[in-house]
């Protein structure tokens, strides 16, 4: 139930991925991270590529967040070399 209104809180996936991402910042400057994987769109509640919960790791620079054990978080650091 609490996962529920943190999400309700929180951003919600785009209906589509864009490459101009620009991150959102909180009042102290900060990137605020996305609440769902930016390869699958799942949350950390589902890893919607293997059915299992699965823990959100977030790029402090741009904010996307990707499911921490996937191939997707090799290719998000690749993305700032």
């Amino acid at each position: 139930e609490g996962d529920e209104a943190q999400d309700q809180e929180t951003r919600s996936p785009p209906n589509h991925r864009n490459e101009n991402h620009r991150p959102q910042k909180g009042p102290d400057g900060t990137v605020i991270p996305n609440n769902y994987c930016d390869f699958c769109l799942g949350g950390s509640n589902m890893n919607k590529k293997s059915g299992r919960p699965e823990e959100l790791v977030s790029c402090a620079d741009c904010g996307r967040s990707v499911h921490s054990v996937s191939q997707e978080l090799l290719i998000l650091q690749a993305s700032h070399s």
